[in-house]
């Protein structure tokens, strides 16, 4: 599981700055949020335009790294408004008993300048521009220039030619990485980082099944179907005779049909909270039954305050050792009958210092305090300063 991020000079984080997701000293919904002292969730708030997304991002940008072909880091990446050449990011995770920290940089092209991987004390990579070291099992080889890319991390390329085949951490580590989806609520897009795809309209009848299953457990009052054709509606007119109405498509789509009337509508009719949870819930049903990150940035797009508080409930009692990462404006979720104050961050911005963290446990709040209240107050700052 990850247990921390660590990101210097990356966008709008200027100086060092720590994400832990290490549990504190709250002793609340332990069972339930805290997988052997690390959070399995961890909700990120703040005023717009303050560095939240960039937060995912830099997680986001180690999958990218790792599992996209092709892709590096680019200009802007790097912090516009600070004088350093080099962008720095460091993860750490824990895989059984095992403590890694993974580190690289690079300069502004993109070029990988630095790259470090240590398991407990030892040191598995390390690399300095294109000369790198790998060791396994106590044996070190060493990776010349000609063998990869400048703009390629050297843990890429050793785990997909099986150099670690003998390392189970690392293989647990990758896989935990691999696993992880990216879900951007507002857009509806959902990427996954192994190619399976967790786009509704591609899910096969199994999903759909699963899915129908857990909203009727939930008791969210609608399901789902897939098909190229169906029966919109049937209305009796005043002579008591029968009209239909039905959509046909080359390929299938989703319906929509609520349990207490027999319509069902395309998918792309229903409302914006309906399409954005019937979008997000593959990944979620994913990450519940796999070890991984799911990432979801602008979650509340479209959710009452109920429906956001039973996706995350639903999550942090399913998950095996995934962990949901996400972002929101709603301060409900600021809730110590859902999260921790350990588990809660907010991200503000200074000009010229950039984007900064504070974590709600960092002021110690007693357990039965009412955090939204408190939050909403500027007790825990990252308050918007308008006039109304």
């Amino acid at each position: 599981m990850l247990t921390k991020v660590i990101l210097e000079n990356f966008r709008s984080f200027k100086n060092k700055t720590v994400f832990d997701l290490e549990s504190s000293k709250y002793q609340i919904l332990q069972d339930r949020n805290v997988k052997n002292g690390i959070l399995k969730s961890a909700l990120i708030v703040g005023p717009n335009a303050t560095g939240k997304s960039t937060l995912i991002i830099a997680i986001r940008t180690l999958l990218d790294m790792l599992f996209r072909d092709n892709f590096t880091m680019r200009a802007f990446d790097s912090c516009l408004f600070c004088h350093k050449n080099n962008i720095h990011l460091e993860y750490h995770f824990t895989i059984d008993t095992k403590k890694i920290k993974y580190y690289f940089e690079t300069d502004k092209n993109g070029n990988i300048v630095i790259e470090d991987l240590t398991i407990d004390d030892d040191k598995i990579i390390e690399r300095k521009m294109l000369s790198g070291r790998v060791n396994i099992n106590n044996k070190t080889t060493k990776i010349m220039d000609k063998l990869f890319s400048n703009k390629v991390l050297l843990l890429r390329k050793c785990y997909f030619s099986d150099v670690f085949a003998t390392m189970p951490t690392i293989n647990k580590l990758m896989e935990f990485l691999h696993f992880s989806v990216y879900v951007d609520a507002s857009q509806q897009i959902a990427h996954s980082y192994n190619n399976i795809s967790h786009l509704i309209q591609e899910s096969d009848q199994n999903v759909i099944d699963e899915i129908n299953s857990t909203f009727k457990s939930l008791n969210i009052g609608f399901r789902i179907s897939k098909s190229k054709e169906n029966k919109i509606s049937e209305i009796n007119d005043k002579n008591g005779r029968v009209q239909s109405y039905s959509v046909k498509s080359e390929e299938p789509i989703i319906f929509f049909q609520r349990n207490d009337m027999k319509l069902n509508l395309p998918l792309e009719m229903e409302s914006l909270g309906n399409q954005t949870l019937i979008n997000m819930f593959p990944s979620v049903l994913y990450c519940c039954q796999h070890k991984c990150l799911l990432l979801i940035d602008e979650f509340s797009s479209g959710f009452h305050n109920m429906l956001e508080e039973l996706i995350v409930k639903y999550f942090l009692l399913n998950s095996k050792e995934s962990q949901l990462i996400f972002t929101s404006h709603s301060t409900n979720l600021l809730n110590t009958k859902l999260l921790r104050p350990d588990q809660i961050y907010t991200v503000d911005f200074e000009p010229n210092e950039g984007s900064f963290i504070e974590r709600f446990s960092d002021e110690n709040p007693r357990e039965a305090q009412n955090l939204e209240k408190m939050y909403l107050s500027g007790k825990f700052g990252s308050i918007p300063d308008y006039n109304l």
